[in-house]
């Protein structure tokens, strides 16, 4: 579904931040 890859791009943006 869309919301899966949402939250895949959300964890990547939230690592690659951090």
């Amino acid at each position: 579904m869309q919301y899966k890859f949402t939250l895949l791009a959300t964890t990547l943006l939230f690592q690659h931040v951090q």
